[in-house]
Formats: C-alpha cells, structure tokens, sequence
C-alpha cells in the first residue's frame, strides 16, 4: 500500500500555545484511521492542517507523497478560510455569516 497522508515533525502554535507539537504519522491508502485524545489535545487542529485550513508552523505534510505545503491553493493567507460558498446558492458568504437563499416570487 502506498501512504495517503504523511505528517512528519508537524508543529502548529498559536503564540506561546503549543497545539500540535512535534506530530508525526503516517497513514495508508484506505487505511481506517482515528485520532483520539482529550480535549485540547491537538485532533481538530491536525486535522485541519492536513485539510488546509491552517499551515503549520514547522514540519511537512504529505498528501499521496506530494508536499502539501507546495500545492498551490494550500491554505490561504493568515491559515484560515475567509469565505465559503454557500452550496444552496453558490454565492459566496463572508466568514461568520450565512448566505441566504434568494427570495421566491410568484
């Protein structure tokens, strides 16, 4: 099998907090895989690294052995989604708010 996600040394801190420290692992193709811990522990925070919602700090991540950190698209400035389309209208809606649908006449 070959490695789908490869997180190697990842580290993510949000001024003196360490959320992610020093993380590494590797994960197969169609490999099921779970990520436990308490709260506070890190899980969102990798899991949103690996999505590209957040870059790391340090370290690397791999996505079927190609450098995430490298894609174009990766996470945007500031490591945070400012605006999403809504999938209802397609429109797209500022962070923090929802976009509404269009009025129906008739």
């Amino acid at each position: 099998m070959s490695v789908a996600v490869e997180l190697r040394d990842i580290r993510r801190h949000f001024g003196d907090v360490r959320a992610v420290d020093g993380v590494s692992l590797a994960i197969d193709d169609g490999e099921f895989f779970a990520m436990l811990g308490p709260s506070g522990s890190g899980k969102t925070t990798c899991l949103r690294l690996i999505g590209g919602f957040e870059l790391p700090t340090a370290g690397r991540i791999f996505l079927h052995g190609e450098d995430a950190g490298r894609r174009a698209g990766c996470a945007p400035p500031g490591g945070r989604a400012r605006r999403c389309a809504s999938r209802r209208t397609g429109r797209a809606a500022t962070a923090g708010r929802r976009a509404r649908a269009p009025a129906v006449r008739g």
